[in-house]
């Protein structure tokens, strides 16, 4: 379900703006996903599913996380004495990070 319409014409060009973009990202996603009802998650995709024309939202959305995550930290060990550069630690259930609020942009 990839379609070109959905990409950014222009990639951030600072580590604010990305950061900036990456809230707008996801507020429009969890806002999209949050305004659907029952019926909402439950209604064929139809068309624009392609493929996957027949399954629900509902499936869609908890087949695959990762555009709700999109960024996860790379999992290399610091070498000795030196800090991570991410953490380490393993990531939340994803459950746990839509309960949270969305961030401000």
């Amino acid at each position: 379900m990839s379609d070109p319409s959905h990409w950014p014409k222009d990639l951030p060009g600072s580590a604010t703006d990305a950061v900036a973009f990456l809230v707008r990202s996801y507020r429009h996603r969890h806002d999209g996903i949050a305004s659907l009802d029952d019926e909402g998650l439950r209604r064929p995709l139809g068309a624009k599913g392609g493929p996957y024309a027949n399954n629900a939202m509902g499936e869609l959305i908890t087949h695959n996380p990762l555009p709700l995550c999109p960024l996860q930290p790379p999992r290399r060990p610091p070498h000795p004495g030196e800090l991570p550069l991410f953490s380490t630690e393993p990531l939340q259930p994803l459950a746990l990070h839509l309960r949270r609020p969305v961030p401000q942009a």
